[in-house]
């Protein structure tokens, strides 16, 4: 594991390169075990077991292409957990567009969208005095496999050239930390959020899980995205799930 020397938001907490690993989140894990601060971040050129936000779902990413990373942060910092990974979401969606002028969508709960395309998707673990943020966002990856069904893309394939991994990596971290003490979050979020004001369909829960169809109005401050259905007279609250649709 190598130290890089890259700025990072939170002076003084380290940040580390693997070349290849199991995952960003175990490595991560075990410095927080170990003390280290908030702020310290865990990267890799390839992770054989990127984690997805439901079971069984595993982050895909070709060796060296894309930036995989996971980031420290203590209980302390989050009010509410549940909304993390709205606000990291937020925090790429800003950094993209500083750096690449790109105007973004975050999709409920843990996606970024290009165009209806997935370029970033986020993870987030709780234990007892620590949140691993896990965050993949495709860089120079130039094709997607066929499952993909043509819903994944990429900055190289958006720009039309190669990006500096270690260049998003630092505006990322940047934002995070920015957003973090943003008491105008919603709002932002809102402006960005995939499928507002439209209809969607949400598989409510986990798989299986109970399939809403309705309007997405709003989210809650806690996270929880908000549903105009017709069988409703008030919005339906949904704190767990996904869009299908």
């Amino acid at each position: 594991m190598r130290k890089l020397d890259l700025e990072n938001a939170w002076q003084g907490a380290p940040l580390f390169l693997k070349y290849r690993t199991q995952s960003t989140m175990e490595d991560a894990e075990a410095l927080a075990g170990k003390g280290y601060p908030e702020g310290t971040v865990v990267a890799a050129s390839f992770q054989e077991r990127g984690r997805g936000r439901l079971p069984g779902r595993l982050w895909e990413s070709v060796s060296g292409k894309n930036l995989l990373f996971t980031l420290l942060l203590r209980n302390s910092s989050i009010n509410t957990l549940s909304r993390l990974p709205l606000l990291i979401g937020l925090a790429v969606s800003l950094a993209l567009e500083k750096l690449f002028s790109l105007e973004t969508e975050i999709k409920w709960p843990n996606d970024i969208l290009f165009q209806g395309r997935k370029l970033c998707g986020l993870f987030c673990m709780a234990g007892s005095d620590r949140i691993l943020a896990g965050i993949g966002i495709n860089c120079n990856q130039l094709s997607f496999a066929e499952n993909l069904g043509g819903r994944a893309t990429s900055l190289a394939v958006i720009l039309k050239k190669r990006v500096s991994r270690q260049q998003v990596l630092v505006a990322v971290l940047r934002e995070v930390k920015a957003v973090l003490a943003d008491r105008d979050w919603q709002a932002k979020i809102l402006k960005r959020l995939y499928l507002r004001g439209r209809e969607a369909v949400i598989l409510e829960g986990l798989p299986p899980g109970r399939e809403v169809r309705g309007i997405v109005v709003g989210l809650e401050p806690d996270g929880a995205l908000l549903i105009r259905t017709e069988a409703e007279a008030e919005p339906l609250r949904v704190v767990s799930g996904e869009i299908t649709g």
